[in-house]
């Protein structure tokens, strides 16, 4: 008999297959046919004579030129993705497959993809969110209020660079909440800190990608690209890379319209400077007024980050017309957002307790 989740793997590999099934590419294996059996699913796809990128992370040394020239490939093949307007929303080591000779590069597990521009996230617990969460955007864990687009595969490309130079991830933690909070809020080790012998524009190539906000990163594959090859030639010539502005040639791939708040910096200001007295203890309450339109909301959201950033709780409501038959309804569904979000991190908190007793049990000292 299938499992309670066996539905939502269901779901998951038959939207894979329709994508896959869709798309012609080099960087996609291709899938044969999707069968059910009694018990389970399978996606069945064509043959890759290759190994998982976290193997080839461990069995290859990673020196400069190695990774310039792998790092061209990877970024190629989500350019391609790109290109079919296709967000893959799960980039990982696990979901990249490599052949050591011919350098051909597949991406697969497409079960959160989406070809939807832009995606809105909702507040979740880290453990239901859908993907890696180590390798995870700040939009994607619903604690930004921004949409998701395609820029938030450059971020996730971002961790995975981090990680081959490096040998370890930007942030690393066994507790959800806290690499929630890291993605949000913390700025990592600088790739040339963490190792003297990554050159300055390297590192900033990687931290560029690592930006909190999508309007910072890369816009496009081809810019991403074009520096990593200045890169290289620079290496091949002199056989050192030379600090240079990065991004100069980056150019949207797609039309976005920008998600930041602009001409708001006082009232952001004000409402940042009351967060900080609230922390301390005081206690604050803001109104703001507007006609319909004016950027009330956006204004609120824009103090989210920082108060994140001290682990605070962002909670929302609005009086909507549908729902003027409720009362207080506003407030009700802000105080539900509360409480989910304090039952979130209670449960965490708990299975951190029991965690660190565990250890303590297996290791006394």
């Amino acid at each position: 008999m299938p499992g309670p989740e066996a539905p939502v793997d269901q779901i998951h590999l038959q939207h894979e297959y329709e994508l896959l099934k869709a798309f012609i590419g080099t960087s996609i294996p291709t899938a044969h046919a999707y069968e059910t059996y009694p018990g389970g699913c399978a996606l069945i796809l064509e043959s890759m004579d290759g190994l998982p990128f976290s193997e080839y992370m461990i069995t290859e040394k990673m020196d400069l030129p190695i990774f310039i020239n792998t790092a061209i490939l990877i970024a190629g093949a989500i350019g391609d993705l790109h290109q079919h307007h296709i967000i893959h929303k799960n980039i990982q080591p696990e979901n990249i497959f490599i052949n050591k000779n011919s350098h051909q590069i597949w991406l697969i597990d497409f079960r959160f993809a989406t070809v939807l521009p832009k995606e809105k996230p909702h507040i979740l617990n880290p453990d239901t969110i859908e993907g890696e969460l180590a390798y995870m955007s700040p939009e994607r864990t619903g604690r930004m209020e921004r949409a998701i687009d395609y820029r938030t595969d450059f971020y996730s490309l971002g961790v995975l660079f981090y990680q081959m130079l490096t040998g370890h991830l930007p942030f690393e933690s066994s507790d959800p909440l806290e690499l929630v909070h890291s993605h949000l809020a913390k700025q990592p080790v600088l790739p040339s800190e963490a190792n003297p012998e990554i050159p300055s524009a390297v590192s900033d190539i990687i931290m560029k990608l690592l930006s909190k906000n999508a309007e910072a990163r890369y816009q496009s594959s081809h810019g991403l690209i074009e520096d990593f090859k200045k890169c290289r030639r620079q290496l091949e010539k002199s056989n050192t890379i030379e600090k240079f502005i990065v991004g100069e040639k980056d150019f949207p791939e797609q039309f976005q319209i920008s998600q930041k708040i602009y001409g708001r910096e006082d009232e952001t200001q004000m409402l940042l400077d009351m967060f900080e007295r609230a922390s301390l203890g005081s206690m604050e309450m803001a109104v703001i007024s507007g006609n319909p339109g004016v950027g009330k909301t956006s204004l609120v959201q824009e103090i989210q980050i920082p108060i994140a950033s001290k682990k605070g709780f962002f909670i929302k409501g609005k009086f909507d017309p549908f729902y003027r038959n409720v009362p207080h309804s506003a407030l009700v569904y802000a105080f539900q957002q509360l409480i989910r979000q304090l039952l979130f991190n209670r449960m965490h908190v708990g299975l951190k307790i029991r965690s660190e007793n565990e250890r303590s049990f297996f290791n006394p000292s």
